[in-house]
């Protein structure tokens, strides 16, 4: 085979695979008892006094890991501001850093849709983010641990993440 020559269609990479959507959810006055990153309970219910809980969490079912962000509230409400329509972003990454797939890589989100998800008091939001093991350029990734981010994109932005184990 010869490398492609003046004017030969070069090469481009495979066309984004479609994602599954996020979703959002609120509830008031439950605690979110959903098993962490580590396996160990944890989660973010509503928050004592006036202050607000956030916290990362990951939910394993038949070949698919859903990665869930949640915001609460104590007994203050909160506005949460989003400049887009986007609301939610989540980010797997090797031990070393290195990138392996992105939740919205390939998908168009319309940026002029500002909008505002109000939580009252002792309120949470909870987003979930399906991921089924594949990288962005569609293969499995092998055993190990891997970083995932979750960054809410409201204005200020709140970012967090944890590890977790592909098996």
């Amino acid at each position: 085979s010869q490398p492609p020559g003046p004017g030969s269609p070069v090469p481009s990479a495979p066309p984004p695979r479609p994602r599954q959507p996020s979703t959002r959810e609120t509830y008031s006055n439950v605690l979110n008892p959903m098993n962490g990153l580590d396996g160990k309970r944890s989660g973010c219910g509503p928050a004592p006094g006036n202050t607000t809980c956030s916290s990362v969490n990951a939910e394993r079912g038949d070949g698919v890991i859903s990665f869930m962000v949640t915001i609460c509230t104590g007994s203050d409400p909160l506005d949460i501001g989003f400049p887009g329509e986007q609301e939610v972003d989540a980010v797997v990454r090797t031990r070393a850093g290195a990138e392996v797939w992105r939740w919205s890589r390939g998908q168009t989100f319309d940026e002029n849709a500002a909008h505002v998800v109000h939580l009252g008091t002792q309120e949470c939001s909870l987003w979930r983010v399906p991921w089924d093991y594949v990288d962005d350029s569609g293969r499995r990734v092998p055993k190990g641990t891997y970083m995932i981010g979750m960054p809410v994109l409201s204005s200020p932005r709140h970012d967090m993440g944890s590890s977790f184990t592909v098996e």
